[in-house]
């Protein structure tokens, strides 16, 4: 299991942007729970608490390949790996404008 999704499930995360010069702009916190899963499409989906006014748009699921999300609004649905799965350390996984990088711990 990549992300613990059950419902209920509670976690804090903290975000640090790195500048290609190596600085940090930027550095934040959060902390998100699962409030609820169902099936959509025939796959378990779960349910985050992002804002209230938006948390419908977001569903999460783990599958052997990596973490995946399921975005929609209204009539439009985009599924998508999120975080390819395992990333072996030293390992770079790219998505968007986001990039995973697994250190050793």
């Amino acid at each position: 299991m990549l992300v613990p999704l059950k419902p209920g499930d509670q976690w804090t995360y903290r975000s640090i942007t790195f500048d290609r010069d190596g600085s940090v702009p930027q550095t934040q916190t959060g902390s998100y729970g699962v409030l609820f899963d169902s099936v959509v499409s025939g796959r378990q989906w779960s349910f985050w608490l992002y804002d209230p006014a938006i948390w419908r748009q977001f569903a999460w699921m783990n599958r052997s390949d990596g973490f995946w999300k399921y975005y929609f609004v209204e009539h439009d649905a985009t599924i998508y790996r999120y975080v390819r799965y395992p990333l072996a350390v030293g390992n770079i996984d790219t998505l968007d404008s986001c990039c995973w990088h697994r250190a050793a711990c």
